[in-house]
């Protein structure tokens, strides 16, 4: 009995399923007296039949993979994924476990409902979608005269040869005669050539032919202090000719400027000419023109080869003449 006289029945005794969930009831001890229920942590309403908001973490959604983090308002989670997984729920491969990006590129993880991939940001002069290619030259920027560069080396055209095809090619206008053969010989700083000739021609070209006797003697004389070698003149540098009977056309006219080097040539219809050969830096048929110049790499460094520059840019411009601007 409950009441001022306990003149009232208990009315939590009038059913025991007044409080759902495994609730309290209570009665108040008021005339007439009231009952309430006095509801588990997780349940509210009147009779403890509302199930309160639970913890949305409190189901694991981020498995093994990840750590829950909830919201400040403790209603939603963001699962914080470990190095290897990604997705809502960490359930999903990282792709860019493997480092696909190249060259220090760094590389953003995305993920929808049917899959997952990835972008690689940039960084430097790279791009691609690996960042994989260079926005310099991959030759570092030295391929002169237009050159492609192949897997790190310059592809000359057929005019330009050395390492970073910035010499004139002698070979290139068949200067061995007869059928000879041209083959360059270069490095860094210069080249040069030498002709292979055929069993009945000699020469610096080719030009002369082998007046050979079976003795190996020369059929001509070998003039100017010229020696007689298995038949054929070889003359001192002063002298070209079958016979060394000309002055080197160098001697008395040497056309070639800035110390460039003078080559007398004995042609087959017996003029003689010549060819110049330029130090580094130096251009035209007689040397006779120079590079660099201050705007030839728009404020870069200007360094020159037998035929073409090399521009070392400022920071934030790149290309051949540092013509390009990066933006970063």
């Amino acid at each position: 009995k409950v009441g001022t006289f306990c003149q009232y029945d208990n009315p939590c005794s009038l059913s025991s399923s007044i409080c759902h969930n495994q609730g309290t009831c209570v009665s108040s001890n008021t005339d007439p007296p009231i009952s309430s229920c006095l509801c588990r942590e997780e349940f509210t309403g009147i009779y403890c039949d509302i199930l309160k908001e639970s913890d949305p973490c409190a189901s694991n959604p981020c498995q093994t993979r990840g750590y829950c983090a909830l919201s400040t308002s403790n209603k939603t989670y963001t699962c914080v994924c470990q190095e290897n997984f990604i997705g809502e729920k960490c359930e999903r491969n990282n792709p860019c476990l493997s480092s696909p990006c190249l060259n220090q590129g760094i590389c953003q993880a995305n993920w929808n409902s049917t899959d997952t991939w990835f972008n690689c940001r940039c960084v430097g002069t790279y791009t691609g979608n690996r960042c994989e290619t260079s926005m310099l030259n991959p030759c570092g920027g030295l391929c002169m005269n237009g050159s492609p560069c192949n897997n790190g080396v310059c592809i000359c055209p057929a005019q330009y040869t050395g390492t970073f095809c910035g010499f004139d090619n002698p070979c290139y206008n068949q200067i061995c005669r007869n059928d000879g053969i041209c083959s360059v010989i270069s490095n860094t700083t210069s080249v040069s050539f030498t002709c292979t000739c055929s069993s009945l021609y000699t020469g610096q070209y080719c030009e002369i032919p082998l007046n050979i006797q079976m003795n190996g003697s020369c059929l001509v004389e070998c003039m100017n202090n010229g020696s007689c070698i298995n038949g054929m003149c070889m003359c001192t540098s002063q002298y070209i000719g079958p016979s060394c009977q000309y002055e080197n056309p160098c001697i008395q006219n040497n056309p070639c400027l800035n110390d460039g080097t003078c080559f007398g040539r004995y042609n087959t219809n017996g003029t003689l000419s010549t060819q110049c050969f330029c130090l580094q830096g130096f251009t035209g048929s007689y040397c006779e023109a120079t590079l660099c110049s201050s705007t030839s790499c728009n404020g870069g460094i200007c360094t020159a080869t037998q035929n073409s520059i090399v521009c070392v840019c400022p920071i934030g411009k790149f290309g051949d003449h540092c013509q390009v601007i990066l933006f970063l």
